[in-house]
């Protein structure tokens, strides 16, 4: 497809061919997606958001209420159960997004576009690299609209105190969202036949942010979660503002697993699905 591809043509000189880069190409080809993204985003945070006044005050003066939200959390204020219930349907998208956007580059290996793009003399690490840093930058992109959206639509609804724990929630789930996609390259990487076990670490993070405390799971299980490491903490009367050990683990683990990732496309052959 000419002009749609690694080689676009050159404005103003139509009879010379400019090289395009990786992450032009996936740029070119993931854009529509990440904007699209942005609107369930946005529309579900504006949802959690204008639900926050009305719901706080059920759980403060409805017993059956409270009740089930102090099963869901840890936390024992309303603001704080709310939003430390809430921000797991904001942080699942982003989450998703940077998850798909790295085992793209499965299945484009699989397509045989991976083939067409070393062809070009590229690097053989340039397509993953190039989908990590487009999972990175949109995860963080959506996961920003997310929280601010929340935190502006709560801030109409409940004032300013409800509002800063509807923008720390989400945006302390960063450094998750980040690990994930870490674990996804190294599989890319290293186990590209087993991409799909990756999708059993988002399941897992989303449920015992969810079920965890109802479920009165252990902390062993609830440290392989990619989240609840975050303001929970406070609410919980457990420490400071976050539990800064979690948080370098999973920071560690994001770049570890980027860097495997990136390490293993040099040493495996390709395989195009026949």
């Amino acid at each position: 497809e000419f002009g749609a591809g690694l080689l676009a043509p050159v404005p103003r000189r139509p009879h010379r061919l400019a090289r395009v880069t990786p992450s032009s190409l996936v740029w070119r080809l993931g854009r529509v997606s990440l904007l699209l993204w942005c609107l369930p985003m946005a529309a579900i945070a504006a949802l959690f958001g204008g639900m926050s006044h009305s719901l706080i005050a059920l759980v403060g003066t409805d017993s059956a209420t409270g009740s089930m939200f102090d099963d869901l959390s840890s936390a024992t204020d309303p603001v704080n159960q709310y939003f430390s219930f809430s921000y797991v349907f904001i942080v699942v998208g982003p989450m998703v997004y940077g998850v798909q956007a790295v085992l793209a580059t499965r299945a484009e290996e699989r397509s045989g576009l991976l083939d067409t793009e070393l062809a070009t003399g590229i690097r053989r690490v340039a397509p993953l690299l190039a989908r990590i840093t487009l999972a990175v930058v949109g995860s963080i992109v959506l996961l920003v609209l997310g929280a601010v959206v929340q935190a502006a639509v709560t801030y109409a609804a409940a004032g300013g105190g409800s509002a800063r724990w509807a923008l720390a929630y989400p945006l302390a789930q960063m450094p998750g969202v980040l690990a994930v996609i870490g674990i996804a390259a190294a599989v890319v990487g290293w186990l590209p036949r087993l991409s799909s076990i990756v999708w059993a670490v988002v399941a897992w993070s989303a449920f015992t942010a969810v079920f965890a405390e109802l479920l009165k799971l252990p902390g062993w299980a609830r440290s392989f979660s990619a989240f609840g490491h975050g303001p929970d903490a406070v609410a919980g009367g457990v420490g400071g503002w976050m539990p800064w050990t979690a948080v370098a683990v999973l920071i560690v683990v994001a770049i570890v697993g980027m860097a495997a990732g990136l390490a293993g496309m040099k040493q495996r052959d390709f395989v195009v699905a026949t």
